[in-house]
């Protein structure tokens, strides 16, 4: 959800989708417009969606990440479907879980790993590991939550200080 409460999702065909604030305000249902789809070339099973200040789409792929790319980042506001280019920003060979985005940092998640990748530098980190089935991750107060779902535990880490 952005700061204007317009929701964004993916779908099992492999698009991303906004459904205004308007609409969801109005009790409209299934009324929403897809803003990228797999002819981008770097949307393979999208597993997880931050969008930051309105602008910045950052998503997540569980599949075929050495090629469309583990995480990435695109436009928001978009006119027509990709009528943005998508930026991959980590290629990895294992799929991500989630996303979640700080001022400074992405962090995403696979089953075992928690990634953090500085996007000023440029540089990926592992920050964490160990988790036996992450699922869900969220960032705020400089902390991210990790939801371990092989353990039933919410873990919580220091995230902004992009050390391990």
């Amino acid at each position: 959800v952005d700061e204007y409460g317009n929701l964004f999702f993916s779908s099992e065909d492999d698009k991303i989708h906004i459904a205004s604030y308007l609409d969801l305000w109005s009790g409209f249902t299934n009324q929403y417009t897809t803003i990228y789809d797999s002819r981008s070339g770097s949307i393979s099973g999208v597993s997880g969606i931050d969008v930051v200040d309105s602008d910045d789409l950052w998503f997540t792929n569980l599949k075929n990440t050495q090629v469309a790319g583990v995480l990435n980042k695109a436009e928001a506001k978009t006119s027509y479907v990709n009528s943005d280019d998508i930026k991959i920003e980590v290629v990895a060979r294992e799929g991500s879980y989630g996303v979640a985005v700080s001022d400074d940092f992405a962090f995403f998640i696979t089953d075992t790993q928690l990634f953090c990748y500085d996007f000023e530098d440029e540089e990926l980190m592992l920050k964490s590991h160990g988790f036996k089935q992450a699922r869900g991750i969220s960032v705020g107060d400089d902390r991210v939550y990790v939801a371990d779902h092989g353990t039933g535990t919410v873990y919580k880490i220091v995230g902004d200080d992009g050390d391990r």
